[in-house]
């Protein structure tokens, strides 16, 4: 019998981990590294911080790592800790890697490297990253260049995932989804513009795939569920199955904006944070939509966008 591959999951405890390490666990022998406790996890989890080297001694012998932890909210403040956290992060797993001789990673980054109003963008489209995160993400696969260059038998797989959504998750997109459910939809702009999405199970099931088809150096894979919807679809797909007519009550661009410039002005005399922002109107008008055909030219996805739209609406709102 093959001895079982020893995986690390770096940031294990959160969403896209709760799903990927009972994936992991039925084939792998799997350890979860990370600032906090799971206890729905069917795995030992150590409390460790990225960041400190200290976590060297949780991976020995280990035959992969699968790096998740970053920071990744808008509004973290100082927001030196995406750096300190995603780059310096990197910088430090990169050096245990080197020195144990570990020979593969596995990186979450984000769609976020790419920047504002996107749409059609594969895997070499244009690196234009507008807030701290996503240049943090983009200067953390910048570090995994520099050890390939110096070791190019080094298996790294970089993940570039849109906005994942999935049952348990309490982001932007199930605040879109509870809004639905009550009968209303308030937007900002027409509508028209796409956001792509993504399941988490599919996510999960894509990062397990990847353990068992090992490549030489680096590959990069945008990671999406088509079809890619626009804002006004989504909004639709999602009334359909939860059997609800919504509303639609929408805010003219210019007149958000100058609203969200002014929430700005009084968070930085106060302090105070406001779900509106300048940063966050652009984001909800913006074209965010992306190519995975690099992903599926290798990889079926156990459901379709729409049967994980299903999965979570039901179990979130229709079974409660």
């Amino acid at each position: 019998m093959k001895n079982r591959k020893n995986i690390a999951v770096i940031g294990g405890s959160g969403f896209l981990g709760s799903y990927l390490i009972p994936i992991l666990v039925k084939d792998y022998d799997v350890i979860n590294l990370d600032l906090k406790e799971n206890d729905s996890l069917p795995c030992e989890t150590v409390i460790c911080d990225v960041r400190d080297i200290k976590i060297k001694n949780y991976l020995r012998g280990i035959d992969v790592i699968i790096l998740l932890a970053a920071e990744h909210l808008d509004n973290v403040k100082p927001t030196d800790l995406y750096y300190s956290v995603n780059v310096d992060g990197i910088s430090n797993v990169l050096s245990v890697i080197n020195e144990l001789g570990i020979p593969k990673l596995i990186f979450t980054s984000s769609v976020a490297v790419y920047g504002f109003d996107q749409t059609n963008i594969d895997e070499n489209g244009p690196l234009e990253p507008y807030n701290d995160y996503g240049i943090s993400k983009l200067k953390s696969e910048e570090k995994i260049n520099d050890y390939i260059r110096s070791n190019p038998d080094f298996e790294c797989d970089v993940i570039r995932p849109t906005v994942i959504f999935g049952i348990g998750n309490r982001g932007n997109v199930y605040t879109l989804f509870n809004m639905i459910s009550k009968g209303y939809f308030f937007s900002i702009g027409p509508g028209k513009n796409i956001k792509s999405l993504c399941y988490v199970e599919n996510v999960a099931a894509f990062i397990s795939h990847l353990i068992s088809n090992p490549s030489k150096g680096k590959r990069i894979f945008n990671y999406v569920d088509y079809p890619n919807l626009n804002l006004n679809q989504t909004v639709d797909k999602i009334a359909s199955i939860l059997k609800v007519r919504v509303r639609k009550f929408s805010l003219n661009f210019n007149l958000a904006y100058l609203l969200g410039f002014g929430l700005d002005l009084v968070s930085k005399i106060t302090g105070i944070k406001f779900k509106l922002s300048r940063i966050r109107v652009k984001k909800y008008c913006a074209n965010s939509m992306f190519i995975a055909d690099r992903a599926f030219q290798e990889f079926n996805p156990p459901y379709s966008l729409e049967e994980g739209l299903e999965k979570t609406l039901k179990k979130e709102f229709l079974e409660n």
